[in-house]
C-alpha cells in the first residue's frame, strides 16, 4: 500500500461508516447502528497501525482544495500517536456505546456524529495545511458543540453546548489570524515550508496559544468544561480522552518542530501548565457530581503535559506525550465508570451515592485500576509520566516546576480518594439499593482502557520505544536513551517497572503459599465487633462528597472566589446584553418614526457624501455564481411561499437588474424589484416604512447613477452614499427592515433581504472603484458593530434576523472598501448571505405556519426539528464556520485586511461577536424549553427547500475547489 492510500484509508473507514449510517438509518436497530460505528473506527484503527508499521513518515498531496489551500499532509510519529490516541480509543468508547446508547432516540445522528469527530482528529494530524488544519479544528469543535448538545430539549444541554462552541470557537479565530498572517508573509500554508516555521514570531505564537489554551481547557480558559458535562458518557469520554482537548497539546508540541524555541516561550507555557494543574485539582476536590469532578481533574491533568511542552527538553516533552497517551487510557475509563454509575442508578451525585461496590463489583475492580492510574499507584501508567515529568523538571533545573505537579499529584489522590469512596464504598443509600451491575459491552469498553493502563503502567518502555521515541526527531529531538527491556532510566534515577511486576507477582505467588499453609487457622473464632470509640461525638456513619465540599468551601473560599473567572466573563456578556437592549429599545422607538428619520439621515450622509472623494470607475460585469445563488434563493423563497405574484415578480426583476442591465436601466429594475416586494406587504406590516425607503433609496441611487453619466462624482457620491445605505440596511439608514421583519410574515422578510438587497449590492459590485475608501470602511465597520451588539439585545427572531443582515450587509461594504484584493470574498459572501438567509427565513416560517410566535421563542426544535436543522446549517454559513460555504467568503475578507492589523482585529472581532450572537439565538430560540410533546412533520415544500438550500451550503464549503471565476 502507498502513502497516499495509507493516508486515505483511516479517512476513508470513518467517513464510510458516516454514509452507511445514513443509508441504513432505517434498516439497523439501534445496537446494529452502534457496531457499524465501532466497526468503521475498528478499520480506521487498522490503518493507523499499518502506517504506524512503515516506521517512517509518509508524504502525499491531492492538488489544491480552494485558492491557495492545498490537500497536502505529511504524517509523521507525532501524527499518528493522536490518531491511534483517537482511533483507539474511540474503538473502546464505542463498543461502550453500543449498550450505553441503544434506548436513545436519534442514533444515527449520535453515530455519525461521533464518527465525524474521530475523522476531525485524525485529519487535522495528518494534515500538512495550516488552512485545513483550521477546518479541522473547527470540525471538531463543531461536533463537540452538535454532541453535547445531544439532548437539546434540555436547557443544560442547550447551555453547556453554547458555552463550548462560545468559548473554544472564539478562542480559534486566534489561530485563524495566525494561519492568515503566516499567509501573507510567506505565500504558503504549509507548515512544513521552512519559510511558514521562519517567520513564526512571538505574536503569532500568542495568538495561536490562546487557541490551545481554550481548546485543551487551561486556566483560565477552562470553565467551559463542566457544563458541558451534560453530553452522553461516550460523548464526555471522547471529549475528554481523545478527540477534543488533546487537539491544543497536539498543536502545542506540533509547533516545536519550527525550531529551538525562545525561553520566554517555554516559561509562559510550563507556569500556566503549573497553575492549571493546581487550579484543576482544588476545583475538582470541591465538586459534588462525579462527572464536573472528572471535568476538572482533566483541566489538572493536561496541566502536566502543558508543562512538559513548556520545559522544552527532550525527556520534558517525551513524558508530557507519554502522559496525554496515558490520560487517555486512564480519563477514558473513568468517564465510561462514570457513566455506568449513572446508567446503573440514575444520578451522578455522589452524595446520594453509595455502596455501589456490592452492587456493581466489576465496574469497582475496573474504577480502582484507572482511578489508581490518574493517582499516580505505582505499576500503573499515570505513574510513570508523571515521575518522568518530575525528573525533567529537576534535569532542567526547574524544582519549583517538579514541586508544583507532585502537590497536583497528591491533591488527586485525594481527589480519587473521595469520588471511590463516596461512589462505591460505605453503606448503601436510596438510590444505590437498586442498582445493577453494567452491561457486557460496557465493561468490555471499559475493560479495553484499564488493560492499557496496566500494560503501559509495567511495561511503560514500549510506549516509549515504539511510540515515544519515533516521534521525538520530527519535534527536533534526539531519542531518548534509557529505554531498557525492564523499565526506563533518566539522569535523576530508574524505573524498573518490568521489573517489579514481576517481583509483584513472586511476592503474590509467595502470599498464597503462606495462605493456603496457613489454612487450618480458618477455625479461629474471630472476635465480636466492638464500637469506636469517639469522645462523646456523634457520628453519621460517612462523610459524604458533600460534606467534603463544605469544608473545602469553608477553608479555599478565597481562592475558589478568586479562580471564578467565569463571572468576569458574565460580567462582559451582560454588560454587552444590557447595551444591545438599550440600543434596541432605542431602535423600536424610532422605528415608529421611520419615514422623517430615514430623510433626515439621508440629508445629513448626502451633504458630508459631498465630501468623500470616488475611486476609479470600471464596471464589472456581475459573476454567474452570484446571480445563479440569488436565482436559488428566490426560487426557495417562492416555492415556500406558494408562488405568490409579488414573490415571482421581485425576483425576476432583481435578476434582471442584476445580469441583463447596467447604469440607470439597472437601477430601474432593481427600484422595480423593491416596488414588487412591496406589494406583498399589506398597511400593519410596516409598510409604510417601506416605501418611504423604497422612494428614498430610489431617489438617491437612480440620482447618483445620473450624475455619475453627466460627470459630476461628488453629485453623485453625495447621492449614492444615503441611497445604497438605505437600500442594503447600513446603520443608521436600517430602521426600515426591523420595521418590516418584526411585522411581516417571515418569507416576505426574506425575499426583501436574501434576493432584493443581495441583488442591490450590485451596484458596488459593479463600479468597486467608487466606493473604494475610508468613508465607506467606516460605514460598513459601524453597521458590523451596531448590528452584532443590536442583535444580542433583541428576544425576537425576527428582529434577530434582521440585526444580523445588517452585520453581514457591513461586512461585505467593507469588503468593497478594502479594494480589489476582497473582491472574490465579497462576492462568494453575498452568494452565501443570499443562500444562507433564505434557508434562515424558510426554516423560521415553519414554526411561524404552524402558529408559533417568534417573539421570544424557547424551544422551537422540540417541534419543528428539521427547521432547527437547517436554521443551525444556515447560521454557520453566515459566521463562516468550516466547513460551511461561508468560511471561504470569511478567510478571504480576512486575508485581505492582512496588511492592516487593526482592521483585520475589527473584522475578526465582529466576527466572533456575530458567532456568540447566533450561538445565542439556536440555543435560546431552538433549543432548550424542556419540551416533551411529539415532533411535527414539516410540510413538504419547506422540507425539500430546507434541504436543497442546506445541501448547497455544506457541499459547496465541502467542494474547496469553485468551479466559477471571480
Amino acid at each position: 500500500m502507498n502513502d497516499s492510500l495509507l493516508i486515505l484509508f483511516p479517512l476513508a473507514a470513518l467517513l464510510g461508516g458516516i454514509l452507511l449510517q445514513g443509508l441504513l438509518a432505517g434498516v439497523l436497530s439501534p445496537r446494529g447502528k452502534g457496531r457499524l460505528a465501532f466497526t468503521a473506527v475498528l478499520a480506521a484503527l487498522a490503518g493507523v497501525g499499518l502506517a504506524l508499521g512503515r516506521g517512517r513518515v509518509l508524504e502525499a498531496s491531492f492538488g489544491a482544495w480552494d485558492g491557495p489551500i492545498r490537500l497536502a499532509y505529511h504524517v509523521d510519529g507525532l501524527s499518528l500517536l493522536f490518531a491511534l490516541m483517537g482511533t483507539g480509543i474511540g474503538a473502546a468508547v464505542l463498543l461502550y456505546a453500543v449498550s450505553y446508547m441503544e434506548e436513545e432516540r436519534a442514533n444515527t445522528r449520535f453515530y455519525s456524529l461521533v464518527l465525524l469527530f474521530i475523522a476531525g482528529l485524525v485529519h487535522l494530524v495528518y494534515t500538512a495545511d495550516l488552512f485545513l488544519l483550521y477546518v479541522s479544528w473547527e470540525v471538531v469543535g463543531l461536533c463537540s458543540f452538535l454532541l453535547v448538545g445531544f439532548w437539546y430539549r434540555k436547557e443544560e444541554a442547550a447551555y453547556g453546548a453554547r458555552k463550548v462552541l462560545t468559548m473554544t470557537h472564539l478562542a480559534g479565530y486566534g489561530l485563524l489570524a495566525a494561519v492568515i498572517l503566516l499567509f501573507a508573509r510567506t505565500g504558503s500554508t504549509l507548515w512544513t515550508d521552512p519559510r511558514v516555521q521562519g517567520a513564526f514570531t512571538t505574536g503569532l505564537f500568542l495568538l495561536v496559544l490562546g487557541a490551545c489554551l481554550a481548546k485543551s481547557v487551561q486556566f483560565p480558559l477552562h470553565t467551559w468544561i463542566p457544563d458541558a458535562m451534560a453530553a452522553p458518557t461516550p460523548v464526555s469520554a471522547l471529549l475528554h480522552a481523545a478527540c477534543y482537548v488533546k487537539a491544543g497539546v497536539y498543536l502545542i508540541a506540533r509547533l516545536h518542530a519550527f525550531g529551538p524555541w525562545p525561553v520566554a516561550w517555554g516559561a509562559v507555557l510550563a507556569w500556566l501548565g503549573a497553575a492549571t494543574i493546581v487550579v484543576g485539582a482544588l476545583l475538582a476536590l470541591s465538586q459534588r457530581d462525579l462527572k464536573r469532578l472528572l471535568a476538572y481533574s482533566t483541566v489538572s491533568q493536561i496541566g502536566y503535559m502543558m508543562l512538559g511542552l513548556g520545559l522544552g527538553t527532550p525527556l520534558a516533552v517525551a513524558a508530557g506525550l507519554l502522559h496525554c497517551l496515558n490520560h487517555g487510557l486512564f480519563k477514558g475509563g473513568l468517564f465510561l465508570c462514570a457513566g455506568a454509575v449513572q446508567h446503573a442508578t440514575g444520578t451522578r451525585d455522589m452524595e446520594r451515592l453509595g455502596g455501589l461496590g456490592k452492587r456493581m463489583p466489576r465496574t469497582l475492580a475496573l474504577w480502582l485500576v484507572v482511578a489508581g492510574s490518574i493517582a499516580g499507584v505505582p505499576l500503573l501508567n499515570g505513574f510513570v509520566s508523571k515521575w518522568l515529568i518530575y525528573n525533567a523538571a529537576l534535569e532542567a533545573g526547574q524544582p519549583l516546576l517538579a514541586l508544583v505537579p507532585w502537590v497536583g499529584s497528591i491533591l488527586t489522590v485525594f481527589m480519587f480518594l473521595k469520588a471511590t469512596t463516596g461512589v462505591f464504598l460505605g453503606p448503601e443509600t436510596p438510590d444505590a439499593a437498586h442498582a445493577h451491575e453494567a452491561s457486557g459491552g460496557m465493561l468490555a469498553g471499559i475493560g479495553v482502557l484499564a488493560a492499557g493502563c496496566v500494560v503501559l503502567g509495567t511495561a511503560p518502555q514500549l510506549a516509549m520505544r515504539f511510540l515515544i521515541n519515533p516521534l521525538l526527531p520530527a519535534l527536533g529531538f534526539a531519542p531518548l536513551t534509557g529505554v531498557g527491556w525492564f523499565g526506563l532510566a533518566t539522569g535523576q534515577g530508574s524505573w524498573y517497572a518490568s521489573a517489579g511486576f514481576l517481583l509483584g507477582l513472586v511476592a503474590m505467588a509467595f502470599g498464597l503459599l503462606v495462605f493456603s499453609l496457613a489454612r487450618p487457622a480458618r477455625g479461629v473464632v474471630a472476635a465480636g465487633a466492638s464500637g469506636v470509640f469517639t469522645g462523646g461525638e456523634p457520628t453519621d456513619g460517612r462523610l459524604g462528597a458533600g460534606d467534603f465540599a463544605r469544608i473545602l468551601a469553608d477553608a479555599l473560599g478565597p481562592f475558589y472566589r478568586g479562580v471564578d473567572v467565569d463571572r468576569f466573563y458574565l460580567l462582559l456578556w451582560r454588560a454587552l446584553n444590557r447595551v444591545g437592549a438599550g440600543l434596541d429599545a432605542l431602535s423600536r422607538g424610532a422605528e415608529g418614526r421611520a419615514p422623517v428619520l430615514l430623510a433626515a439621515f439621508c440629508v445629513a450622509l448626502g451633504l458630508a457624501g459631498g465630501f468623500v472623494p470616488s475611486g476609479p470607475v470600471r464596471e464589472l460585469p456581475v459573476p454567474p455564481f452570484l446571480a445563479a445563488a440569488v436565482a436559488v434563493a428566490w426560487l426557495g423563497l417562492a416555492a415556500a411561499g406558494r408562488g405568490r405574484v409579488p414573490f415571482l415578480l421581485a425576483g425576476f426583476l432583481a435578476l434582471a437588474g442584476m445580469v441583463l442591465a447596467h447604469g440607470l436601466v439597472r437601477g430601474v429594475l432593481l427600484e422595480a424589484a423593491a416596488v414588487a416586494a412591496l406589494l406583498a406587504l399589506t398597511r400593519d406590516q410596516g409598510s409604510r416604512a417601506y416605501l418611504a425607503a423604497v422612494l428614498l433609496s430610489a431617489v438617491g441611487t437612480l440620482g447618483g447613477a445620473l450624475a455619475a453619466e453627466h460627470g459630476l462624482p461628488r453629485l453623485a457620491m453625495a447621492l449614492l452614499l444615503p441611497g445604497l445605505g438605505i437600500k442594503i440596511g447600513l446603520v443608521p439608514l436600517s430602521l426600515w427592515l426591523t420595521r418590516v421583519a418584526e411585522r411581516a410574515p417571515v418569507l416576505v422578510t426574506g425575499l426583501i433581504i436574501a434576493v432584493v438587497d443581495v441583488a442591490a449590492l450590485t451596484e458596488l459590485l459593479a463600479e468597486p472603484g467608487r466606493f473604494a475608501g475610508p468613508a465607506w470602511v467606516a460605514f460598513g465597520l459601524l453597521s458590523a458593530v451596531a448590528g452584532a451588539v443590536l442583535a444580542l439585545g433583541t428576544d425576537n427572531l425576527k428582529r434577530f434576523l434582521a440585526y444580523s443582515t445588517v452585520v453581514d450587509m457591513g461586512l461585505l461594504t467593507l469588503g468593497v472598501a478594502l479594494g480589489a484584493g476582497a473582491l472574490p470574498g465579497v462576492v462568494l459572501g453575498a452568494a452565501v448571505h443570499a443562500l444562507a438567509k433564505a434557508l434562515l427565513f424558510v426554516a423560521a416560517s415553519v414554526p411561524e405556519a404552524a402558529g408559533a410566535s417568534l417573539a421570544g421563542p424557547r424551544g422551537l426544535a422540540a417541534r419543528h426539528p428539521l427547521a432547527a436543522a437547517g436554521f443551525l446549517v444556515g447560521a454557520l454559513s453566515v459566521v463562516g464556520v468550516p466547513p460551511t460555504l461561508g468560511f471561504g467568503a470569511h478567510w478571504r475578507l480576512f486575508g485581505a485586511a492582512a496588511g492592516h492589523p487593526w482592521l483585520l482585529a475589527v473584522l475578526l472581532g465582529v466576527t466572533m461577536l456575530s458567532v456568540a450572537v447566533y450561538a445565542r439565538a439556536v440555543t435560546r430560540f431552538w433549543w432548550g424549553g424542556e419540551a416533551t410533546e411529539p415532533s411535527m412533520a414539516c410540510p413538504p415544500v419547506p422540507r425539500i427547500v430546507i434541504l436543497v438550500l442546506a445541501g448547497l451550503l455544506l457541499v459547496l464549503g465541502l467542494c474547496g475547489r469553485m468551479p466559477w471565476a471571480f
